[in-house]
């Protein structure tokens, strides 16, 4: 982004309430300022206070009328008259006017407050919805300006596309697990909308075990199932994760790692390299394995390898799971069908 440029930044500011989103909306909107952008920051939150954080006058901020509450305005644009809620009203009103004659300014930030709807649901269509959502893609899309909107509080307003097309959304999250919780909602729904790019911004961190609690929980199943296939690859015997509770009640995943003694290095090496961990901790186990050899057998559905395990009393055959998946592919039999059938037979 440069200020040369035709493209100016587009964001939302997100999280669970209480994290600080809107101080953090107006800090970045102050920032943009100072640095000689002209910013719009849009106050879409129902509870609107962006503009007591950006530090305007209680004169001014006293006088703000949110859009959604200018029926004029709305009745002008949708060309409806109050109470026409389900009747016939324009969906595409004209909104590029609104922001330079509705903006409040202070301190080289200008602040446009939507406000909110108060009929319908995530479904509602009525003049109010439909003209704040028309603006909001108006300065999304085509406004020359860095736009910074703090959203409401959680993940309803990514139902209703108030944010679609933005560059990117921030999430500001503080060290818990329903803050946390927030963010991989958001971003997992701001992909279902066109958004790839979601941030975090740690809040109310007070020292660095709050900060690792953050970032440790940032990673999700993607990124531990990778660090797992590199742990296999690096000749580990056996990778697995548990759920775990750790201090100050503080959720979190324990990985385990079973290697020879050669490989420590190497998979140490992967561990600090691919988590968030500072520390290992190691021990010496050992096992008791019964003897077993990989055969083939001929069943009703086929060949097929099984693993042959003997027991002080007896055999116990285990199919191969190589097995029954080509199995499942060619006969079109779900796995369970196939498991069972084989381990009914090999077993006779």
């Amino acid at each position: 982004m440069t200020k040369g440029g035709n493209k100016k930044m587009k964001v939302a500011i997100t999280g669970k309430g209480g994290v600080g989103k809107t101080t953090f909306a107006s800090m970045l909107s102050r920032m943009f300022a100072d640095e000689g952008y002209r910013v719009v920051a849009v106050d879409a939150d129902p509870d609107a206070n962006l503009a007591l954080a950006l530090g305007f006058p209680k004169e001014v901020y006293d006088s703000i009328v949110p859009i959604s509450e200018m029926k004029k305005l709305v009745s002008d644009r949708t060309a409806t008259s109050e109470g026409t809620f389900n009747k016939m009203f324009k969906l595409n009103p004209k909104v590029d006017d609104i922001p330079e004659k509705y903006c409040k300014m202070h301190n080289g930030v200008g602040l446009l407050t939507l406000g909110t709807v108060d009929t319908g649901g995530s479904g509602c269509v009525c003049p109010e919805h439909v003209l704040l959502k028309r603006l909001c893609s108006h300065l999304i899309l085509q406004s020359k300006d860095v736009v910074v909107m703090d959203m409401e509080a959680g993940i309803e307003h990514l139902g209703r596309g108030t944010a679609q097309g933005v560059d990117a959304f921030i999430v500001v999250v503080e060290p818990g697990e329903r803050s946390l919780q927030t963010y991989r909602k958001v971003k997992k729904l701001g992909k279902d909308i066109g958004v790839q790019r979601v941030f975090v911004v740690g809040n109310k961190m007070r020292d660095d075990e709050d900060i690792e609690f953050i970032k440790s929980n940032l990673e999700d199943g993607e990124a531990l199932g990778f660090v797992m296939e590199r742990l296999f690859e690096a000749k580990a015997r056996d990778v697995y994760y548990t759920p775990v509770f750790m201090k100050k009640n503080r959720p979190a995943y324990k990985i385990s790692v079973i290697c020879k003694k050669e490989d420590i290095e190497n998979i140490e090496e992967i561990i600090f390299k691919e988590t968030t961990t500072i520390g290992i901790r190691k021990q010496k186990v050992e096992r008791t394995i019964l003897k077993r050899e990989i055969i083939n057998m001929k069943t009703s559905l086929g060949e097929v390898q099984v693993k042959v395990c003997e027991l002080s009393n007896g055999k116990r055959i285990y199919p191969e799971y190589s097995s029954i998946v080509e199995i499942c592919k060619s006969s079109g039999l779900s796995y369970q069908e196939v498991y069972d059938i084989i381990r009914k037979e090999v077993n006779l």
